[in-house]
């Protein structure tokens, strides 16, 4: 019957099935805001300055985040960092690199590859994280195990 439904007219539907126009509809919508929070970390310290150009009040942050700072670039609210090519890579806080570390080393392929070979496939695939060749290095050994 639902097959015959899609082949036929407006006027053959109405002789088997009730057509009713709904001026309402049946579903009702609630706006989802998600919540997340996350622990402050090397990411918000600059966009912040990328955005307002003040400086953490802690002496070290602030000479780290100067220091970096050119080499970064806020579009949106999302931050990338310029590589040696000139490719934007996107900047991961550190649960979405811990994600895009489990795909690469577990993920569609399951190639469970190496620690360098995790953090090259990461640059390639466009993102970033500080100190990545020794998180991958981390979790190819911990996985491993």
């Amino acid at each position: 019957m639902l097959s015959k439904l899609s082949q036929g007219t407006l006027e053959h539907i109405s002789k088997i099935a009730r057509v009713k126009d709904l001026a309402k509809s049946s579903l009702e919508a609630y706006p989802v805001l998600s919540v997340q929070a996350r622990l402050a970390c090397w990411l918000n310290h600059l966009k912040e300055y990328k955005k307002t150009d003040v400086l953490s009040p802690d002496e070290v942050d602030a000479k780290l985040v100067q220091s970096r700072g050119p080499t970064y670039l806020l579009l949106g609210d999302v931050l990338y960092k310029r590589s040696y090519n000139g490719a934007l890579l996107r900047c991961l806080y550190p649960d979405e690199a811990r994600s895009v570390m489990e795909e690469i080393h577990e993920g569609t392929c399951s190639a469970y590859q190496g620690a360098y070979t995790m953090a090259r496939r990461a640059i390639l695939q466009g993102y970033f994280w500080p100190k990545m060749a020794k998180e991958c290095a981390d979790y190819a050994r911990s996985s491993s195990t």
